[in-house]
């Protein structure tokens, strides 16, 4: 019902436009014909922007649909993050595992390796998403203080439709910038310098980066 006073007002305003300007072609002494090329032309400018809308619309819906590919993708993921207390660790460690399990399928355990108070997680099969969180989640798992924290994640073939995804086989690292300070992002950047924003908030593709925020890093040992 909304939509549709929304076309009756559009279209109520075009013709009162080409009203007032009748008088025009008139003084011009212009044929009805042309007048009516005019309402002819204007409607068939408001049905084109229509017709983009809707596209625009449909394609938002299709990446959004062809980046939840990507959300839901399980491969290994290592996880690191440097000079935090085993305490802090281990409490946000298991927080995120409780966070992120469910009764049908619980979050899988990571192996650890602390040393020198650096952390490094291994996973064996885990999704793209469940990363973001968890390394926003260390950098921000101290009010006041932000860790360095950073991820590893490798994707293999992505195809729908014999379509292939754009993060099809790449290695892409998780990170955080310094001066980010919406708390509910992650950043990723990939082995060929492509870099990436994501918000959690807005539950929306990821927005693409033109200037590199940070380079591509080695997975480490």
């Amino acid at each position: 019902m909304k939509k549709v006073l929304q076309y009756a007002f559009i279209l109520t305003l075009m013709l009162a436009v080409c009203g007032l300007c009748y008088p025009l072609f008139k003084i011009d002494m212009l044929h009805d014909k042309q007048f009516v090329v005019t309402i002819i032309v204007v409607f068939a400018i408001f049905v084109l922007v229509e017709i983009d809308d809707r596209f625009s619309r449909w394609w938002r819906g299709k990446l959004n649909t062809f980046w939840k590919m990507a959300c839901s993708y399980k491969a290994r993921a290592v996880v690191r993050v440097c000079d935090m207390d085993e305490k802090l660790f281990s409490e946000t460690l298991r927080q995120f595992c409780f966070d992120n399990s469910t009764d049908d399928e619980p979050m899988e355990k990571p192996t650890v390796e602390t040393r020198d108070r650096t952390h490094v997680l291994r996973f064996n099969k885990i999704d793209f998403d469940s990363v973001s969180f968890l390394v926003n989640d260390l950098v921000y798992s101290e009010r006041g203080h932000r860790y360095d924290a950073k991820a590893w994640y490798e994707f293999g073939q992505i195809d729908r439709d014999n379509e292939q995804h754009p993060l099809s086989r790449q290695k892409v690292m998780f990170f955080v910038p310094e001066d980010d300070e919406e708390y509910d992002n992650v950043y990723f950047v990939t082995s060929k310098g492509d870099c990436f924003k994501y918000s959690f908030a807005a539950m929306s593709v990821p927005k693409y980066m033109p200037e590199v925020r940070q380079r591509y890093e080695p997975l480490p040992l």
